[in-house]
């Protein structure tokens, strides 16, 4: 039962970030260049060593980019 429980909310999750992506893509959000691109990154068991740009082994370019082009947030 809690698989479905599990599974139910991971479906309700999808259908609000399509219905959001769709509201934004109307409404013409997307296109503003003005304002800021935000993004918001949630990693379950990363440690500080586990990405690149804090001198750990594993290879993460592409989030080494986002680190030397935006801002980190590390103080917390």
């Amino acid at each position: 039962m809690c698989a479905f429980k599990r599974l139910a909310g991971l479906t309700t999750t999808l259908i609000a970030l399509v219905f959001v992506q769709t509201v934004f893509a109307q409404t013409g959000f997307a296109e503003d260049s003005d304002r800021p691109n935000v993004i918001i990154m949630v990693a379950d068991d990363l440690g500080w060593n586990d990405v690149g740009y804090h001198g750990g082994n594993i290879d993460t370019p592409s989030l080494d980019k986002l680190a030397e082009q935006g801002v980190q947030l590390n103080r917390f």
